[in-house]
C-alpha cells in the first residue's frame, strides 16, 4: 500500500499550491493543504472521491483538525487541509486508468448515439499474433464482477480479467485528418505485431 500513496504523493508534488503536511507516518494516508482553497466546499464538489477534512478521530466537526494545528498550521491552513486515505482494498485498475478529455467526449458522444446502452466498456481479448487486443464496445448492464467509475460523467466499465493489463494505461484520442481513434498508451506492453492491432505484456502482469 505504501506504492500507491507513493503515487498520489508525486502526483500532488506535480501540482503547485498543494503541500503535503507532516512527516511520513501510516503507509495510508496523505494529508495536504490546498492554498486559498475551502477544502470542505471542495470535498462536497467532488462525491466520487474519498477524501475527508479534519482529524481522522474527530472527522464530522467543521473545525480543522487539531493536530495539524499542533503541528503549526494556522487555522486557515487547518481549513484548507484534506486527509486523502488508501484502502488496502483498492484495486490497481481504479487508480491508475486515465481517460484525456478528449477521448471523453469522444465516448459520450458515441454513447448518446446508443440509447440501450449506459456505459462505455473498455478492455482486452486474446487476439493477433502477439496475444492481446483492445475491446471498445456498449455496456448496457455491467454484471457485478465490473469495475466501474465516472470520468467527467461518463461511466467507464472494466471486467477483472482486463483490470490487470489495462493498469496504468492512458487512453487518448488521435485525430488525423477527418479521422478519429482511440490510442492506448499501456506500460504493460512488451511488444506489439507489426499490423498494430495486438499486442504482448510482461511476466510482471498478474494474470
Amino acid at each position: 500500500i505504501n506504492g500507491y500513496r507513493d503515487r498520489i504523493e508525486t502526483a500532488i508534488e506535480a501540482i503547485g499550491g498543494i503541500r503535503m503536511n507532516g512527516a511520513r507516518g501510516v503507509p495510508h494516508i496523505v494529508n495536504v493543504t490546498i492554498d486559498g482553497v475551502d477544502a470542505e466546499r471542495l470535498m462536497a464538489a467532488m462525491p466520487e472521491v474519498a477524501v475527508s477534512t479534519g482529524s481522522a478521530c474527530n472527522s464530522a466537526t467543521l473545525e480543522p483538525s487539531h493536530v495539524l494545528q499542533s503541528m503549526g498550521l494556522s487555522r486557515q491552513e487547518g481549513l484548507s487541509s484534506l486527509r486523502i486515505s488508501v484502502s488496502f482494498s483498492i484495486k490497481e485498475c481504479s487508480m491508475n486508468l486515465l481517460v484525456t478529455p478528449e477521448a471523453v467526449d469522444h465516448l459520450k458522444a458515441a454513447l448518446a448515439r446508443n440509447t440501450d446502452a449506459t456505459a462505455i466498456r473498455l478492455g482486452v481479448k486474446t487476439s493477433g499474433c502477439s496475444g492481446y487486443a483492445y475491446v471498445i464496445d456498449y455496456a448496457k448492464a455491467p454484471t457485478e464482477a465490473d469495475q466501474l467509475f465516472d470520468v467527467n460523467g461518463l461511466t467507464i466499465v472494466v471486467d477483472p480479467i482486463s483490470e490487470p493489463l489495462l493498469a496504468g494505461t492512458t487512453v487518448d484520442l488521435k485525430i488525423e485528418g477527418v479521422n478519429r481513434t482511440l490510442r492506448f498508451d499501456n506500460p504493460n506492453v512488451v511488444s506489439e505485431c507489426g499490423c498494430g492491432e495486438s499486442f504482448a505484456v510482461g511476466a510482471s502482469v498478474p494474470l
